[in-house]
């Protein structure tokens, strides 16, 4: 039975991707899809923000969570596309500091409260760093799931760093090094190692990640290329 939920819950998320989401206007025109579960406005407790990460969308939410969890904890979960993602406008000068302002514009417009709790997952780790660093007048609290990380942060020691890295391959820590020193080029090394990867098809990987409309959008060749332009 529990299979069967998940399965039903698997393919009710799919049939969503066709979907027209509900979006926030922000003041400069664009629009930010986003999707909402758990408590309403006048029952919840406290608001949680997830935050996606890369190829993903607001559909992620927190995988496998239930509306009776949610609401059992008093939470408000709302799940946003980022700029440029599932049905959220693209922002042709995103920053990390201008997509906190989007943030507080979700906040505001939902009404989600002074202050929201925030789940990163990979790349949605960074846009959360980021609002503790732009907004946190704003932020109750986070949490990061497989966030992108920065091994330098002051508050990891070096025992732990040195422990992080024993699990590093030798081109991962060369990368590492790169990032620290000389963000711009590794930014370029990336950009070319994905332009290569993509440039023989997208792999299973994503397609397994992907809702059947995207892949089928990825594939076209004007698609693909706005995947590897950097």
């Amino acid at each position: 039975v529990q299979a069967g939920l998940h399965l039903w819950s698997f393919f009710l998320i799919m049939a969503m991707a066709d979907l027209q989401a509900p979006f926030i206007t922000l003041p400069d025109g664009r629009r930010l899809a986003y999707i909402e579960l758990g408590c309403t406005d006048g029952t919840a407790q406290r608001s949680l923000l997830a935050l996606h990460g890369m190829m993903s969308s607001r559909l992620g939410a927190v995988p496998g969570i239930s509306q009776e969890t949610l609401r059992e904890y008093g939470v408000r979960l709302v799940a946003v596309d980022r700029p440029g993602y599932g049905q959220s406008d693209c922002h042709s000068s995103l920053t990390l500091s201008s997509f906190c302002k989007d943030i507080e514009a979700l906040i505001d417009s939902l009404d989600l409260g002074k202050k929201i709790w925030l789940l990163g997952f990979s790349m949605g780790g960074a846009f959360s760093w980021a609002a503790a660093r732009y907004i946190p007048n704003r932020i109750a609290g986070i949490a990061l799931w497989c966030p992108v990380g920065y091994l330098w942060w002051k508050g990891i020691s070096k025992k732990e760093r040195k422990e992080m890295l024993t699990s590093y391959s030798a081109s991962d820590l060369m990368f590492s090094s790169i990032a620290q020193r000389i963000p711009f080029l590794a930014f370029r090394l990336f950009a070319k190692w994905l332009s290569a990867r993509m440039a023989k098809g997208p792999s299973k990987d994503m397609k397994s990640s992907l809702s059947p409309r995207d892949w089928e959008c990825i594939q076209q060749p004007k698609h693909l290329d706005s995947v590897t332009r950097f």
